[in-house]
């Protein structure tokens, strides 16, 4: 009796052992998601500022505030009060960013090494007041053409836009070296020469 017992236990437990082995078969496929697409043809993918581009145009926003902007507009030549949808300067920015900004760091991922995209993101931070990553853009831009003037030149603007005016004078007279065009010159001597004068003012 003893015997049939530990030959049940035995075969309970070898049936276990033998079931649990096979629950790895296959096992990884359960995980894969037959409508996941592994790779997609690039031609079908959207890119940020079409996606934006359609959200600008077509979404809440020219409602709620391009078309209170409008209306009140037009109610003002009747009704004089005071506005209620007031909008400050940099209300709209957020389409300037989304539709240019945006595709510009898409193109810079696929070509880092491109120094028109590296240099149109410098402007991009100057006009958005973010001279140290200016900097870095230009810095990026002169890595990949020495040679290249206005990437001094507005690095030079950075620096100055940061307070430091004497790295700012530096760059511009670097930037004098590289220049050609006799225009472009006469407006970085023009700099060096003012940059000077706040630099003695501070003295």
């Amino acid at each position: 009796m003893k015997k049939m017992k530990k030959m049940k236990i035995f075969t309970l437990l070898t049936l276990s052992v033998l079931l649990f082995a096979q629950c790895d078969d296959n096992f990884d496929e359960l995980n894969i998601d037959p409508n996941a697409a592994i790779s997609v043809d690039p031609s079908t993918l959207l890119t940020t500022a079409q996606y934006n581009f359609y959200k600008a145009v077509q979404g809440p926003t020219i409602n709620a505030d391009w078309g209170l902007l409008m209306v009140q507009q037009w109610a003002q030549t009747e009704y004089t009060e005071d506005s209620r949808y007031n909008q400050d300067i940099t209300f709209f920015d957020n389409t300037w960013s989304d539709m240019y900004a945006s595709v510009l760091k898409e193109l810079e991922a696929a070509n880092p090494d491109n120094r028109r995209i590296q240099f149109q993101l410098g402007l991009f931070s100057i006009k958005s007041g973010q001279f140290e990553k200016a900097v870095t853009r230009f810095e990026n831009v002169i890595s990949i053409d020495s040679t290249y003037a206005e990437a001094y030149y507005y690095k030079a603007h950075s620096y100055a836009g940061l307070g430091v005016l004497d790295t700012a004078r530096m760059t511009f007279e670097k930037a004098l070296l590289k220049a050609t065009e006799e225009e472009l010159k006469e407006e970085i001597k023009n700099y060096i020469i003012e940059l000077k004068k706040l630099e003695n003012a501070k003295r």
